[in-house]
């Protein structure tokens, strides 16, 4: 299990601390064994040393399948359930839709989702934890 770490600053003066686990879906015995086999495939370390090298059909296919799962980060939509021109409904859900999209700039998910991307594609599992530690600072 690979554990990342992003630390980052807040613009409004506060410290995070994201941690995302990947591969956390796999069971102990069964699911790592397997997934050190792929990971093993994947690197071809055996490049370096033997005359006649294997052409890396997986790491081609893997490169080649990247855009298409993600390609970058989701934009929110947030509308109004009912549609009814509701005033107050209708800039609450202004204020998530900013909310959010202010949320995916400042805690990185792209990184987290990319590296989601990658496990996905290679051990066909995945899961993202995104944990914030709030630290105040003082002025």
């Amino acid at each position: 299990m690979a554990r990342d770490t992003v630390r980052q600053s807040c613009p409004i003066g506060r410290r995070f601390h994201t941690h995302s686990t990947r591969n956390s879906a796999l069971p102990r015995k069964q699911g790592a064994s397997s997934a050190q086999r792929v990971k093993k495939l994947f690197r071809y370390e055996n490049s370096t040393t033997v005359k006649r090298r294997k052409f890396q059909l997986l790491w081609s296919n893997i490169e080649i399948l990247k855009p298409a799962v993600y390609a970058k980060r989701p934009s929110p939509a947030v509308s109004n359930r009912w549609k009814d021109g509701d005033a107050v409904a209708r800039i609450a859900c202004e204020l998530l839709e900013r909310n959010l999209d202010f949320q995916f700039d400042v805690m990185d998910y792209d990184l987290a989702f990319k590296q989601l991307r990658d496990d996905f594609l290679l051990y066909a599992r995945g899961v993202v934890r995104l944990r914030a530690t709030w630290t105040a600072r003082r002025w």
